[in-house]
This record gives C-alpha cells, sequence and structure tokens, in this order.
C-alpha cells in the first residue's frame, strides 16, 4: 500500500501498462483470443502459445506472437497448486517450414523429404515444462542462457525421433483457460457438456424426421393382404 501511494511507482506502472497495450494492440491477440473464446465454451479447455517476435535488425522489443493451440493436439499437467505448469503438443508443418527454421538439425528423413517432396507435412513435438536441473552461481542466482531457463523447451522430430531443438522460457508461454473443472481434474468442462444430452436428443429428432418426409411425399404401395407371395414389401418412399 506505500509503494502504491508513491507517484514514481505509479506514473511506472501506468506506463508499463500504456505500452503492454499498445503491444498487444499491434499483434495478432484480438484475432486469437476469439479462437480460445470458442474452444472455451465448446471443449471447457483451451490453450494459447505467447512469445515474442524474432529480433528485428535494428533492434528493439519485436512485438507479440499469439498462436491458438487446436484441442485435440495437446496435453497439459498442474503444479502442486493447481497451476497448469506443462504443455506438449504435436503440430504438422511442410518439409520445407521444418527445413527453413531449423536446417539439417530437423533430421535426415525430414531433410530427404524437403528435397523430394517439400510440401509434404512432417510431424513434430514440441514439449515445456519447468526446469529441474537449473545451474546457479556463486551469488545463488541462476546463470543465463536458453537452455537453463525456468522452463526448459524441446522440439522433437516424430519421423527420426531426434531432438531438434532445445531452448527455455522465462515464463510459462502457454495460456491454459478451463471453464470450469471439479476438484481432482485438469481439463476442464464447458456449455457443451451440459448441452450435449439435448444436442443428441435434437440430433436424433432430426434424423427421425429426415426419414419421415420420403415416406410421407412418397409412401409405399398399399396392397391386399396376400397380394405379395414368395416376397418381402419394399416399404421404402415409393416401393
Amino acid at each position: 500500500e506505500t509503494m502504491n501511494e508513491d507517484d514514481a511507482i505509479r506514473e511506472w506502472l501506468e506506463d508499463c501498462a500504456e505500452r503492454l497495450h499498445r503491444a498487444l494492440r499491434q499483434s495478432n491477440f484480438n484475432t486469437a483470443i476469439h479462437e480460445i473464446y470458442l474452444d472455451l465454451v465448446a471443449f471447457g479447455t483451451a490453450a494459447l502459445f505467447m512469445a515474442e517476435k524474432p529480433t528485428i535488425a535494428t533492434g528493439g522489443f519485436p512485438g507479440f506472437s499469439f498462436l491458438p493451440i487446436p484441442v485435440g493436439t495437446f496435453v497439459i499437467a498442474e503444479d502442486h497448486e493447481g497451476r497448469v505448469d506443462t504443455l506438449g503438443r504435436k503440430f504438422a508443418r511442410s518439409a520445407r517450414a521444418a527445413v527453413t527454421r531449423w536446417g539439417d538439425a530437423v533430421g535426415p528423413k525430414i531433410t530427404e523429404t524437403a528435397k523430394t517432396k517439400p510440401d509434404q507435412m512432417v510431424d513434430i513435438l514440441h514439449f515445456v515444462t519447468p526446469r529441474t536441473d537449473r545451474v546457479y552461481d556463486s551469488a545463488g542466482q541462476p546463470k543465463r542462457g536458453g537452455t537453463n531457463m525456468a522452463w526448459q523447451s524441446c522440439y522433437v522430430s516424430m519421423a527420426d525421433k531426434t531432438k531438434i531443438e532445445e531452448g527455455g522460457f522465462e515464463e510459462f508461454p502457454f495460456m491454459v483457460p478451463r471453464w470450469t473443472k471439479t476438484s481432482g481434474e485438469t481439463y476442464g468442462r464447458g456449455p457443451s457438456h451440459t448441452a450435449i444430452p439435448d444436442i443428441r436428443t435434437l440430433n436424433a429428432l432430426v434424423q427421425f424426421t429426415l426419414k419421415a418426409l420420403p415416406m410421407g411425399i412418397q409412401p409405399p404401395t398399399i396392397e391386399r393382404n396376400d397380394s405379395v407371395i414368395n416376397a418381402q414389401p419394399d416399404l421404402s418412399p415409393g416401393g
């Protein structure tokens, strides 16, 4: 509370807030978060990857980049406080795009595929989890470097079963909202889970209606009793 009353601190916080809001407006956040809301309502769990764009030649902050992770392509795990701190995902890229980003590190199979079938999709595994083997200096501070950050990040080629890239993040780069969940659950539930019984009932009703319509328009022929011998009457529309 004492710091909140300091004008210099309040001005600094206001400046930081304006910078962050400006950076969000200049990014694809609005488009990405809309997709996240759709997944969250439908499936109860969503994931959004947030990172900085590649450093620009002139220096300075390059801006934010947001990537919605499709439901069904990722798995998550929580820490002891119930916060999501681990995410693994599988995604597909063209062999050409994979080689453009990682070079020969993608492995011989993807490298060869990029030469013969550059547009063929290849599977990449990306896993981010807290780093448990951080190295500290004599002052008790973690040493700098991409492979010694708080969260470790690893890309693996599914074709070659080889590690493509290893790095890290100072903060968990995924936002994983869950609409609601009960104790002991990791994945969330959304409004669609409540509506599933009604949705299935309506779908069954539509199916019955679609079956009844042609029967009403083209009813089967009505025959006298015993007029059909050694044959099964055709009860389809117009039969």
